[in-house]
């Protein structure tokens, strides 16, 4: 189906590609997965056929300063926070650019993930860190010594007398998952352990008591601390919930209340719930005492290697899988908890190029992330997708994020890599403006073997497209798909009587391609 559908928005037949180990795929893969574009000529061309030269690559190309931004790509499904759609009024706030403090604080996660990725910061600081990732738009409203005159992303820390304990202390994660009085943070303790420990409790099955009144407030206390159906879950979740009344807000529009840490409040759960601060069984001394607890857990790195391997392979880690989970997981041990010995040790592995292919929930090929899409089709064409100065793939509020491909969806369940009608449509749009936009630079670097205004020889035009098929889709000595481009350069050029507009039309076929979106 993912196949099928991307050939429906081609010119022309195009068989699906098989598996394979061929170091033209393989390195097309690591680049993508780890910069997030595809790899230049020169690239190619200094691998060639060696398969050998494939793992210096992997240390280069995560020392890229693209690697952590791509990281945080990769983790976003999980994170879902990148949300900019919701309830934010202009006059409240008093900002000049809302939607950019929104698209900034879904970020901020992310952010923190990048950050430890790009500069090998062990994995722990994700949860006992005392700092944060923030931009002069967020500054206008955050409690952070941002430095002043500064612009764009910069390292702040928050001073308004919140615990220091990484992701676990930013207003970015508890934006996005709020609670209700009612709730008293059980979603927020939820959302942690799925995120950090890769247990969801929403996922476990529960018999309950069907006479149990929900609207009797009394007896669903009574029914949490007593019935073994509620025990079994909200013995570890509630004390977990409690560590986060810190963050509770009494009035839910409020600015001060929304982005300020309130520490007079960490002991509402005397109040609400009766239960105590607590991680496994053993109390924890508030917030910071929590992420140093969820740092020494065994599961916090576990899941870190069953996410990033999912992430990599865009399929549910299963039982199969055990032994290659464990290996990663001594590699990330030995590499001092640090994203790239992780990354190093799933991409290097023989399941990353060749997963199984019986099963048809694991196929071996991938499907380009929005955020993966926009990058390479800048790096070609130095083209980017924006309006009024809005990242079109970066927001929701304007952009076309959603129709793109929804970074709310995990691969780990497998939903949201199956492409759909309007993301075709999206790509096809994209591709023709990138085309056009391409062409026109002085600069461009993608047609040049031959002049783009002239005609140029057979010879010397199946020469470019043979770049173009390389640099473009990763694809090399297919002879047939050449000359089909090349019949399609001669037709549009008979249409239009010019060059340059054949070229055009090329690279947006190139670029809606199913190689262009599918490695």
């Amino acid at each position: 189906m993912m196949v099928l559908l991307l050939l429906s928005c081609s010119d022309g037949p195009v068989e699906a590609p098989a598996p394979t180990v061929d170091p033209v795929v393989a390195l097309t893969r690591l680049s993508l997965d780890l910069r997030g574009v595809r790899p230049t000529l020169d690239e190619y061309a200094a691998v060639g056929d060696d398969r050998s030269a494939l793992e210096p690559v992997v240390d280069d190309w995560m020392a890229d300063p693209r690697f952590g931004l791509r990281y945080a790509d990769l983790m976003a499904p999980v994170y879902r926070t990148p949300v900019t759609e919701t309830d934010i009024e202009e006059f409240t706030y008093t900002l000049d650019d809302p939607t950019r403090f929104l698209e900034g604080m879904g970020a901020e996660p992310l952010r923190i993930l990048a950050r430890i990725a790009q500069e090998d910061l062990p994995w722990t600081e994700l949860v006992t860190g005392d700092w944060t990732m923030v931009t002069e738009v967020m500054a206008e409203s955050y409690p952070t010594d941002y430095p002043e005159s500064a612009t764009g992303w910069q390292l702040a820390h928050y001073t308004d007398d919140r615990p220091a304990a990484g992701v676990l202390s930013t207003n970015g994660l508890w934006w996005r998952y709020s609670s209700t009085l009612a709730n008293a943070n059980r979603g927020r303790a939820n959302a942690v352990s799925r995120i950090l420990l890769c247990r969801d409790y929403l996922d476990q099955q529960i018999e309950g008591d069907r006479d149990l009144n929900l609207l009797d407030e009394e007896a669903v206390a009574n029914a949490l601390a007593t019935s073994d159906a509620c025990v079994t879950c909200h013995a570890s979740l509630d004390p977990m919930a409690a560590v986060f009344w810190g963050f509770y807000n009494h009035f839910g529009f409020s600015p001060t209340e929304q982005t300020h840490y309130h520490p007079e409040r960490e002991r509402l759960w005397a109040e609400y719930t009766g239960v105590g601060p607590a991680y496994q069984g053993q109390p924890v001394d508030g917030l910071a005492d929590l992420g140093r607890a969820i740092a020494r857990d065994p599961r916090y790195a576990e899941c870190a290697v069953k996410r990033t391997f999912e992430q990599l392979l865009q399929r549910p880690a299963t039982l199969d899988d055990t032994a290659t989970l464990t290996e990663h997981r001594q590699a990330f041990l030995e590499g001092g908890l640090t994203v790239r010995a992780l990354v190093r040790a799933v991409v290097t592995s023989p399941d990353y190029l060749t997963p199984p292919t019986d099963d048809p929930a694991a196929s071996p090929w991938k499907l380009v992330t929005p955020w993966q899409y926009a990058a390479q089709v800048e790096d070609l064409t130095g083209f980017r997708f924006a309006v009024g100065g809005y990242d079109l793939f970066n927001t929701d509020t304007f952009g076309v994020r959603g129709l793109a491909g929804d970074v709310g969806a995990d691969f780990s369940s497998r939903s949201g890599v199956e492409p759909t009608a309007t993301m075709a449509l999206v790509m096809e749009r994209v591709a023709e403006a990138a085309a056009w936009y391409a062409v026109d630079q002085p600069d461009q670097n993608l047609i040049t073997e031959v002049p783009v205004d002239a005609v140029p020889s057979e010879a010397d035009a199946i020469a470019q497209l043979e770049a173009l098929h390389l640099r473009v889709l990763g694809q090399q000595g297919d002879t047939e798909d050449v000359a089909r481009t090349w019949a399609l350069w001669q037709q549009l050029h008979a249409l239009s009587g010019s060059p340059r507009d054949a070229w055009a039309g090329v690279l947006a076929y190139l670029m809606r391609h199913p190689g262009f979106v599918v490695y």
